[in-house]
């Protein structure tokens, strides 16, 4: 089956190009001598979970093939895969960078709280807006209790 770009899905969109890099580069991975630098923003668009953590397992084989790479992402899915594979020991934590960008008056700098160890990568990317989101989802709740209570007690 072959379709033009436009008709198929914006996964298959996004994974294409990084597919056609894959095979035209990689075939070609002595010559480069770990020249060839990839830069990749986002990759995880439009992709489900399980194959944004395959992707990453993907990235993590790159540098085998003289690839560097620089991904920019707000993944938590592939940052906790790269994480486990720092913890297993198949990926070395002195060869990733992991900076985690906040904004700041003079602009965008490193928060210097999510570098890449031996045990991994602590999570702080989005720790405050999933603190918010739990929160918000307790007050609904607690709300949605007083007033059933309120009915239960009314009805009596």
């Amino acid at each position: 089956l072959a379709l033009d770009l436009i008709e198929t899905s914006s996964m298959i969109a996004n994974l294409s190009i990084l597919t056609a890099f894959f095979k035209y580069s990689l075939v070609n991975f002595e010559e480069s001598e770990g020249k060839t630098l990839l830069i990749i923003e986002e990759p995880e668009i439009s992709l489900h979970p399980k194959t944004q953590v395959a992707l990453m397992e993907i990235f993590a084989e790159l540098p085998k093939y003289g690839i560097k790479l620089i991904v920019t992402s707000h993944s938590d899915f592939m940052m906790d895969k790269l994480s486990n594979m720092i913890l297993e020991g198949k990926v070395d934590a002195d060869t990733v960078g992991s900076y985690h960008m906040v904004m700041g008056e003079k602009g965008s700098y490193d928060a210097g709280d999510m570098k890449a160890a031996k045990d991994g990568i602590p999570d702080k990317n989005f720790v405050e807006i999933s603190e918010k989101l739990y929160e918000e989802r307790i007050d609904i709740y607690n709300q949605l209790n007083e007033e059933n209570a309120t009915t239960e007690y009314n009805k009596k």
